[in-house]
C-alpha cells in the first residue's frame, strides 16, 4: 500500500499537473498511513518539480518514539 501511494504521487507529478498537492494534503495521507492503518512508524515523501524540491514527513524514527 505504501509503495502504491508513493507511486501515485510520483505519477501525479510526472503527468505534468500544474501543481503538486499541498504539504497539508500529503501530511494528511501520511498521518492516515501511520496512525490509522499502522502501516509504518514514519514516512518521508520527497518531490521534485519545476520550482525545486520539497520533503514532507510524518511519524517517528523508531517504534517507541512519538516525535512529530
Amino acid at each position: 500500500m505504501i509503495r502504491n501511494s508513493g507511486l501515485c504521487l510520483l505519477l501525479f507529478a510526472s503527468m505534468g499537473c500544474a501543481q503538486l498537492p499541498s504539504d497539508e494534503v500529503i501530511r494528511g495521507i501520511l498521518k492516515q498511513r501511520v496512525d490509522d492503518y499502522h502501516q509504518s512508524v514514519g514516512i518521508v515523501v520527497g518531490m521534485i518539480d519545476a520550482n525545486g524540491r520539497k520533503v514532507v514527513s510524518y511519524g517517528a524514527l523508531e517504534k517507541d518514539i512519538r516525535a512529530r
